[in-house]
C-alpha cells in the first residue's frame, strides 16, 4: 500500500473461490498477507468489505 492514496479492502480466496481472509489495507502502510495460503486476491472498495465474511463462495459472471 506505499504509494497509494485510498484505503482498499482486500478479499483473499481459495482456489475454490472462497474467502479465507479479508481485512481493510491502509493508504501508506505496509504489505499484507492472508492468515492462510490463497490463489486469488480482490481489491474492492474499503466500505464494501462489510458486505464478505470468511467462507463466502464468489461467483463471478460474463458480461458479454
Amino acid at each position: 500500500m506505499i504509494g497509494m492514496f485510498f484505503d482498499l479492502g482486500i478479499i483473499w480466496l481459495n482456489n475454490e473461490m472462497e474467502v479465507v481472509d479479508l481485512r481493510p489495507a491502509r493508504r501508506w502502510r505496509s504489505f499484507l498477507l492472508p492468515k492462510i495460503a490463497a490463489r486469488y486476491v480482490m481489491e474492492i472498495d474499503i466500505e464494501r468489505i462489510g458486505e464478505f465474511s470468511l467462507g463466502d463462495k464468489i461467483e463471478f459472471e460474463s458480461l458479454s
